[in-house]
């Protein structure tokens, strides 16, 4: 069997985590675990800046006889966290003798892109921005250059 890990960046922001528990919440109702394809757990775990750690969710599987995962992270892109990050956290839990394999991110294919459109215009009329609206400014970083 292979778990899965819902693999965050993490932030200081008090209302990330309760919305990032409702994501996993709602991968479970979507890929119950009663179905033959389905992971044995569904698991969230956190980059930086929370708990559980990559280290942490991997120290549990593996006290549950887990031997294998796939960590999904969500992270738009390929940038420093994806490319430095993720990989050095996969390597600290190797000492506990799960094999992690590592999925692509969410990316900024057409899904990503309907999901901030759509968040973006929910935005803009909350706002209450006359319509049509003139310009919306969506901003996204990284320290990568």
């Amino acid at each position: 069997m292979t778990a899965l890990i819902l693999l965050a960046h993490g932030s200081r922001h008090p209302e990330t985590k309760p919305v990032l528990e409702d994501v996993v919440a709602l991968v479970r109702e979507k890929m119950p675990l009663t179905r033959l394809d389905a992971p044995s757990q569904i698991r969230f775990a956190w980059l930086d800046l929370d708990e559980p750690s990559l280290d942490t969710v991997c120290a549990e599987l593996a006290a549950a006889g887990e031997t294998q995962a796939l960590a999904v992270p969500l992270l738009f892109t390929d940038a420093f966290h994806s490319r430095v990050d993720v990989p050095e956290q996969v390597r600290l839990c190797d000492r506990h003798g799960v094999d992690i394999t590592v999925a692509e991110g969410l990316g900024l294919g057409d899904g990503t892109k309907r999901a901030v459109v759509k968040r973006i215009i929910e935005a803009a009329k909350n706002a209450s921005f006359s319509w049509p609206v003139d310009a919306l400014v969506m901003g996204v970083g990284s320290s990568d250059e």
